[in-house]
């Protein structure tokens, strides 16, 4: 749990300092600040601010202006002004700014901050440089959004022997006419003023996969044995991301009453793809076979030597797969077929490779590019906008695009150019078809500015 006593102000200039405290809270808080700038709608003029932290410990603050985000003048475009008497250079330009400022060691200080996140030009930074806290910092055409990842390290690397923060923030275009804002308001005296914060990551069970169907079930009961046959053919799963280590990764198939456990490292990998076999030992009884072939989105088991007598069908069957906290399960009615046999066949079969519209997907989990503004695109087969032959990026202000081949045919790396867009992510597997084709063991890279 994170308590955090923050100011919260506009333009793009947020100071932020922490301290933490073992309150009861939820994992999200929002910070409403009135209309301060009301000649028009500016980039500038805070509306929102939105703290998350998320199961994962990275803390998501989210500021979101009356106006679009980099638009100095409100004329809705953050790349040019349409008023003579304002600049607005493309993004967050020179002479706009955010700052975010933390305070771990000193908790009970506001200023001057032990770290400073900045960004402005277009450019993100600290001071000091050499400070360990890891962040990223993005413009949308919605919100400027700064990211911190395994946030609880962050009041250890800055020395913080409590779990107190405290944080304020400033923000402001310098080159209108219009007042700074503050949120909450500064006093009377100008001074900011803190919102007592408390964060707790929320508790949750094991996540579903984004793509899960049983499509065909066999089972054979040879009445009186334990001698029956279990099968689960071409079964759909996807993960919302690539990244899954097989090596320290936990697998649990579960037919009804039936449940098979794999410890970690269990399956081996095929070199060249992401597929992954497991058989049981020789003379093992059940004798299991299992298939994770991410590279097509299916899994499958065969039992043989099992006992069908732990399937209860008479309200279906429910069928569980768990890798390394995801978990979905899908119940199927088995319908006689003939020879001591009860099969479910969907039809159509669901095709986790694909998205909704049936385009078949990438092989690249996400992929993020920056346009020259500033502002970030992530695409992901997860959400099913990351396509298996070409992805098409637009940059939805200037209305500038990049097409990408993104089949896993050609290898890409973080700061390839498409136009006015450079790649600064991408998300793939170990081993996967990208490593193969770029001739590594990860083609995975990140050069969105953050702090090492």
């Amino acid at each position: 749990m994170y308590k955090l006593r923050i100011l919260i102000t506009t333009v793009i200039a947020i100071y932020l300092a922490f301290t933490c405290g073992l309150a009861a809270a939820s994992n999200v808080h929002v910070t409403d600040d009135g209309n301060e700038i009301t000649s028009f709608l500016s980039g500038y003029d805070i509306d929102t601010v939105t703290f998350t932290l998320d199961a994962q410990d990275t803390l998501t603050v989210e500021i979101k202006p009356y106006g679009v985000p980099g638009d100095t003048d409100g004329d809705g475009n953050p790349d040019a002004s349409s008023n003579p008497l304002i600049s607005d250079n493309p993004g967050v330009g020179p002479s706009e700014r955010l700052s975010i400022g933390m305070n771990c060691a000193n908790p009970d200080v506001c200023l001057p901050p032990e770290v400073l996140f900045v960004y402005t030009n277009n450019v993100f930074s600290t001071i000091p440089s050499s400070t360990d806290c890891p962040s990223s910092f993005a413009v949308t055409s919605e919100a400027y959004i700064l990211t911190i990842p395994t946030f609880s390290e962050i009041k250890d690397n800055l020395g913080g022997s409590t779990q107190d923060f405290s944080a304020f923030s400033f923000s402001a275009t310098f080159s209108d006419q219009e007042p700074e804002d503050f949120a909450p308001d500064a006093d009377a005296n100008g001074v900011p003023t803190c919102d007592q914060i408390s964060l707790e990551p929320p508790v949750v069970g094991n996540i579903p996969f984004d793509c899960y169907a049983i499509n065909k079930v066999i089972v054979k009961d040879v009445s009186g044995t334990t001698k029956d046959s279990i099968k689960v053919q071409k079964a759909g799963v996807r993960f919302p991301f690539a990244n899954v280590d097989m090596n320290t990764a936990a697998v649990q198939i579960r037919i009804d009453g039936l449940t098979f456990d794999f410890a970690p490292g269990s399956f081996v990998k095929n070199p060249d793809k992401l597929d992954y076999l497991f058989h049981s030992a020789s003379g093992a009884t059940p004798s299991v076979a299992a298939r994770l072939n991410f590279d097509k989105s299916q899994w499958e088991i065969d039992v043989t030597k099992g006992d069908a007598t732990l399937i209860d069908n008479s309200d279906g069957v429910d069928i569980a797969l768990v890798i390394d906290g995801y978990e979905s399960t899908e119940n199927v009615v088995l319908t006689p077929a003939g020879g001591n046999r009860l099969v479910f066949t969907r039809d159509p079969k669901v095709d986790c490779n694909v998205n909704d519209d049936g385009i078949k997907l990438s092989c690249i989990a996400s992929l993020t590019l920056q346009h020259i503004s500033g502002r970030i695109i992530t695409k992901t087969t997860a959400d099913g906008t990351l396509f298996h032959r070409d992805t098409v990026f637009t940059d939805d202000v200037t209305g500038d695009m990049a097409i990408v081949h993104t089949s896993c045919s050609e290898c890409l790396h973080c700061g390839d150019v498409y136009g006015n867009f450079t790649i600064v992510e991408m998300s793939n597997a170990a081993g996967d078809r990208m490593a193969g084709t770029c001739g590594v063991t990860d083609a995975s890279c990140g050069v969105i500015p953050e702090i090492p």
